[in-house]
């Protein structure tokens, strides 16, 4: 307590992360810390310490309370009628290279092993595709990454700040719109969120330590971030950006070079893989495709989409956070400032955007969150403003209710529109990544059932292919797949000539959806010609719950499949 200032009040320099505002009065304060006019014994001295035990020991049980809630919530959101609606057309292509990985004959001419991205996550997915081939059991691997980073961000904002940041952190990405919607998919980038969140606990712990163990975990942790998506090498990018803004974190030359090593054994198993299995022109294929992919959305795509996913409160409170770490600068709030804008940096200047790509930010901005509600901001007022301060005296239980009070707005503006998203089968648009496609999954089985082996499909675009190759176990082009090797997928055959094809049965199925219609009415149209065109009779359509941009939920058609008679 610095003499200087008037009794109750705290100094920025003796306490370095307050957690409540120290310049109001505290009944628990005052029954542990004794005054300085108290006659000193034993017997006070003991009351006084059992007073502190005890009290620390309900904290630390309030703790546990909070956080194993938190993870309860952040599972049963996660899990709640997973299987209610089928894989998307991502979701569809990366189990069938798991099922392929498992070695099931099926899915291997459909589904090749080594397309863009490495092969961490699905080589789970097989393994769990040993015991049960089931959409729901595919899903939980991703559930289970989603439920760890609730803890491990709890972990971290301990770490970084103190347990009540680390609690508040876990309860915002408990029921965060963003983490939910991507982790109860098969996507790559909720496992990679979770491991990029791990590496980042671990280079925090070497911070804090400066022991060279916690540096070689943080390097081992990078190599599996890579290996859930090759993106995740942006984790790399983030720590050499911390640690050049952070002259308290020394590296040496020696541990440079054992952490690069570490890195590279962590990751190597895919390049591995790719040579041993003869995947290396496939790779390079895949490389060049992605480097000069088109631009997929306007600049402004994550502008539109973050403040929904994440929520504008949770924005609006992670913006208070980077105020406060931008003038606090400790190396933990550059810990945090690198977090945030090295990928936000990196994938808006990405000419491919994607909804789930900003992912690995979510944590970072839990914890900024969480830090603006632990800083006592009337504190600060209170230090500056004479009159704030004889308002705010003797008004500590009405200030501490409003800080729970706006926590509880909070969380409750994010954990409604999660818990509509996760009770309703609803398609939520066409928007790739926000979830699964209803009626996907019952038209891939009425094909797998009802259409002959060998029989050839064509449609919009991969979306829907990829669908059938999944569920219906056929073979299935898309008419959007560009003939230029530099502008189409590697993994799509293009079909040089729809007409040739269809005369010669080599296309006995056109299947429209309404997904790639609206995203290619060019192609839509086409697919619509050639359905005229060859007397295309319907023979299946598929109706499904579709939710409109404006949010009204109405029962379609979002399937049609024809035979065409050349």
């Amino acid at each position: 307590m610095c003499r200087s200032r008037p009794s109750g009040w705290a100094c920025r320099s003796c306490v370095r992360a307050p957690s409540s505002y120290a310049w109001l009065p505290s009944r628990t304060a005052a029954r542990a810390t004794p005054r300085a006019d108290a006659p000193v014994s034993v017997g006070n001295a003991i009351v006084w310490e059992v007073q502190r035990a005890s009290e620390g020991l309900t904290t630390a049980r309030l703790a546990q309370a909070i956080l194993t809630v938190a993870l309860l919530v952040a599972a049963v959101v996660r899990v709640w009628d997973l299987g209610a609606v089928g894989f998307n057309s991502d979701e569809a292509v990366y189990s069938g290279q798991a099922a392929s990985l498992a070695g099931d004959p099926t899915y291997t001419p459909l589904f090749a092993v080594f397309r863009a991205h490495p092969l961490g996550v699905q080589f789970l997915v097989s393994l769990v595709f040993h015991i049960s081939r089931d959409d729901v059991a595919a899903r939980l691997v991703s559930v289970a990454f989603g439920v760890a980073a609730v803890f491990l961000v709890y972990l971290a904002g301990r770490q970084l700040y103190s347990p009540k940041v680390g609690l508040i952190a876990a309860a915002i990405l408990a029921v965060m719109p963003y983490q939910v919607a991507v982790s109860r998919q098969i996507l790559l980038d909720g496992p990679m969120m979770t491991m990029w969140l791990l590496t980042m606990l671990l280079l925090a712990r070497y911070a804090a330590t400066g022991r060279a163990r916690w540096l070689y975990a943080t390097a081992f942790g990078a190599g599996l971030t890579f290996l859930a998506k090759e993106t995740g090498v942006m984790v790399v990018v983030t720590a050499i950006a911390f640690t050049l803004v952070t002259p308290q974190v020394r590296l040496g030359l020696r541990r440079l070079l054992v952490a690069a090593a570490i890195y590279l054994f962590a990751l190597s198993p895919y390049p591995l893989a790719v040579v041993i299995g003869g995947g290396e022109s496939s790779a390079r294929s895949f490389l060049l495709w992605q480097l000069l992919r088109q631009p997929n959305h306007s600049w402004t795509f994550y502008f539109e989409i973050l403040p929904g996913a994440i929520g504008p409160l949770v924005l609006l409170a992670a913006a208070g956070g980077i105020l406060l770490a931008l003038r606090r600068r400790g190396w933990e709030d550059r810990l945090l400032i690198a977090w945030v804008l090295v990928p936000f940096a990196f994938f808006q200047i990405w000419p491919t955007k994607g909804y789930q790509y900003l992912l690995p930010m979510a944590p970072a901005l839990a914890i900024l969150a969480g830090r603006a509600f632990e800083w006592p901001w009337l504190d600060v007022l209170a230090r500056s403003s004479r009159s704030v301060r004889k308002m705010l005296e003797g008004r500590g239980a009405l200030v501490r209710r409003a800080s729970a009070g706006a926590l509880a707005v909070l969380l409750l503006s994010i954990a409604l529109p999660t818990a509509q998203a996760v009770t309703t089968t609803t398609a939520l648009g066409s928007l790739a990544g926000t979830g699964g496609l209803a009626g996907g999954r019952e038209a891939g089985i009425w094909i797998r059932e009802h259409v002959p082996a060998g029989a050839t499909f064509m449609t919009i675009g991969p979306t829907l292919s990829n669908l059938i190759e999944y569920y219906g176990q056929r073979r299935s082009l898309g008419l959007s797949v560009s003939p230029n090797p530099l502008r189409r997928n590697p993994a799509y055959d293009p079909i040089n000539n729809p007409d040739r094809a269809i005369r010669e049965l080599q296309i006995q199925y056109l299947a429209y959806d309404v997904w790639s219609a609206g995203r290619s009415p060019f192609f839509a149209g086409h697919l619509q010609h050639y359905i005229d065109k060859y007397h295309g009779r319907l023979v299946y359509e598929q109706t499904a719950a579709t939710r409109s941009a404006n949010g009204q939920v109405s029962e379609g058609v979002v399937i049609k499949i024809y035979q065409v008679h050349p």
